[in-house]
């Protein structure tokens, strides 16, 4: 709208099998993850107010569950419990470039 264009409308994604520990690089719109061991937790990089990103995460083996670092803030005060389903849509949400609002949906495939 408003005369504007738009282009790259389908931007790279970010895909990994995930274990250990990764910064997701919020620039990067859409990251795919696949959790393939234990511990595996995560952090942000390139924070910037207004910035949102999207993680789509698989967690085949309920044992090897993700963790995120303080700068996320889960909607509810609480972050999921990552047992309760084996697929996880994770919207982030940078609020003032040091703090991811962030909010999880979880469904079994």
């Amino acid at each position: 709208g408003a005369g504007n264009t738009y282009t790259d409308l389908h931007p790279a994604v970010s895909t990994l099998s995930a274990t250990g520990t990764h910064t997701l690089d919020i620039t990067v719109p859409f990251h795919n993850v696949t959790i393939a061991g234990t511990p595996t937790s995560f952090s942000t990089s390139n924070k910037e107010t207004g910035r949102m990103s999207i993680v789509s995460m698989a967690i085949p083996n309920s044992g090897h569950t993700p963790s995120f670092g303080s700068e996320f803030k889960w909607a509810g005060d609480t972050e999921p419990t990552w047992a309760d389903h084996t697929h996880w849509l994770v919207s982030m949400t940078c609020f003032d470039g040091s703090v991811i609002g962030a909010s999880a949906t979880g469904f079994t495939v």
